[in-house]
């Protein structure tokens, strides 16, 4: 385990407080009030391909709204085209990442859960 100090828990708290707060600035500059607004026609257009995705194949309405929210955070954050498939590389990615995600963040997935003097084990 680091032997940490306060003041090198101070720097590394201040340099994270620092981007954190650069990057914020620059989320608020581009998703305030009055730049939002740019967003319509993505929305818009996403809407109608979900729509009409959930008309022709009722089936799995689920990964058509993972289809369609993937879509519009790829094409607002990142400029991308729109995603046209459930099974494009990007859509599966991001779909998988939250699955894991979900799953290790449910309680009794760890076995340190149960084990609480495994917290003590060092890491490599």
């Amino acid at each position: 385990m680091a032997n940490c100090t306060p003041l090198t828990l101070c720097l590394s708290h201040a340099l994270i407080f620092h981007r954190w707060r650069r990057f914020r600035r620059v989320t608020v500059e581009s998703f305030s009030k009055l730049t939002v607004h740019r967003f319509h026609p993505i929305q818009g257009r996403e809407a109608i391909n979900l729509a009409l995705a959930l008309i022709m194949n009722p089936s799995n309405p689920l990964q058509h709204l993972q289809r369609h929210a993937a879509s519009i955070m790829l094409s607002i954050n990142y400029d991308f085209p729109p995603v046209e498939s459930e099974d494009d590389p990007a859509v599966v990615g991001i779909t998988t990442h939250n699955d894991r995600l979900l799953y290790e963040l449910q309680p009794g997935n760890r076995l340190v859960e149960f084990f609480t003097w495994m917290r003590y084990i060092p890491s490599r």
